[in-house]
């Protein structure tokens, strides 16, 4: 995920939002699920998932707000999903923002997350990302950026209430 400022146009309003650019596979690997409609599937470049208050401050609330249009950075979104009001996030110490939408190219930049199975170590893990991250420094060489320079492990804390019994790098 990457977190973005997106510019929200309501009719002759613009209003400047927080959201968060994830994966097709976001949700399900955070075992995150939308109170109404669904999550960000493959395919799915001009969709958007809203957080409950974004639904009930800026859509009244309506069920029916599901399949509405959003004009976000002049690009036209559709909501497919709305969150729970007592989902969080993995970024921010735990605040929810407004929007996500899907990652549309493959030069955006993503931070990642994963859990660590059972009986693997933060640094089996550290070793399993470097040697994927090599590879793609080896498939899409870039100057400017290398994978493997870019690698930076954090422990989250607290991530027991997003995912449960499930430990996060």
């Amino acid at each position: 995920d990457e977190n973005v400022q997106l510019n929200w146009r309501s009719g002759e309003t613009n209003r400047r939002l927080f959201g968060i650019r994830v994966t097709e596979n976001f949700f399900n690997e955070i075992q995150a699920r939308v109170a109404v409609g669904r999550t960000i599937q493959p395919g799915d470049l001009d969709a958007v998932v809203v957080s409950d208050r974004f639904w009930k401050t800026h859509l009244n609330g309506d069920v029916n707000a599901l399949g509405q249009t959003m004009i976000l950075d002049g690009e036209i979104h559709h909501v497919i999903g709305i969150l729970p009001p007592d989902h969080r996030t993995l970024v921010g110490l735990g605040f929810a923002p407004e929007l996500y939408v899907p990652v549309r190219n493959e030069a955006a930049r993503v931070s990642l997350y994963g859990r660590i199975p059972a009986g693997a170590t933060v640094d089996d893990m550290r070793l399993r990302v470097t040697a994927v991250c090599s590879q793609l420094d080896k498939i899409y060489p870039d100057p400017h950026m290398t994978w493997t320079r870019e690698i930076n492990f954090s422990r989250i804390s607290g991530v027991e209430r997003l995912m449960g019994n499930n430990r996060a790098f």
